[in-house]
């Protein structure tokens, strides 16, 4: 190729790497690309020696797409409780067994809830036992992957991400141009943030339950946001014209 460029998704140190092979591929790249400023600076600590290679360029996310694929088809024709929604494979990063548990303490609190979780992975069988042990085979529903996930999580009430860490959401930025209430983020403008204990997970979420003016403060927060990132792309672009 006439221009090589590495794309790193995630923090590298959380990651875990072998340095010896990053070096080397390193060495014969272009290019190393990464999807945030936490990210970048996880890199620069660790090959500083790249530093004149590395560079941002966040995931890319169209508000109008997302919207428009949102309206496709009514994911929740017989909904009768409040909705939750979770995107992620099953695997440790993305922690989806926080989510059971804490669905199994909103049910002990007598919510009303379903929580449908789209995505597959490694880990899915040891979520499907824990699923069946605390009684939630028809609370917490396993959809599965899906290619088209947008009505879901556009027409849920809350969507909440339990993960261990992100580099940069994908999931979460697409809720976010859905606005969508967030359990997740830590500034309480368009989310509220949680502990990594299934108490404080259900604490924040039947607070959003509860409180349709707490939903409709981070809804309408959301939809001023500037969300939407297309021209990212053009960075894209400058690495390979240059």
């Amino acid at each position: 190729a006439v221009h090589k460029i590495c794309y790193i998704h995630n923090d590298i140190e959380k990651l875990g790497f072998d340095r010896d092979v990053c070096e080397k591929t390193f060495s014969t790249a272009d290019k190393i690309v990464t999807v945030s400023a936490e990210c970048e600076k996880s890199l620069f600590k660790n090959f500083e020696k790249f530093s004149k290679k590395i560079c941002v360029i966040e995931n890319i996310t169209s508000r109008k797409i997302v919207l428009e694929e949102s309206k496709k088809f009514d994911a929740y024709p017989e909904r009768k409780e409040t909705v939750l929604c979770t995107v992620g494979r099953f695997f440790e990063q993305k922690n989806i067994s926080l989510a059971v548990e804490a669905c199994g303490e909103l049910i002990k609190r007598g919510k009303n809830i379903k929580w449908y979780h789209i995505g597959d992975g490694p880990l899915k069988g040891e979520t499907e036992k824990q699923i069946s042990e605390n009684n939630l085979q028809n609370i917490f529903i396993l959809l599965g992957e899906k290619s088209e996930p947008y009505p879901y999580m556009g027409q849920c009430d809350i969507y909440v991400q339990p993960s261990l860490y992100e580099g940069k959401s994908i999931a979460i930025d697409e809720a976010k141009c859905l606005c969508r209430p967030i359990v997740v983020t830590n500034d309480g403008v368009n989310g509220l943030i949680c502990r990594m204990d299934k108490k404080d997970m259900a604490d924040k979420i039947e607070l959003l339950i509860d409180s349709k003016e707490e939903r409709k403060k981070l809804i309408e927060n959301l939809k001023r946001e500037e969300i939407g990132n297309e021209n990212e792309i053009k960075k894209l672009y400058t690495i390979i014209d240059g």
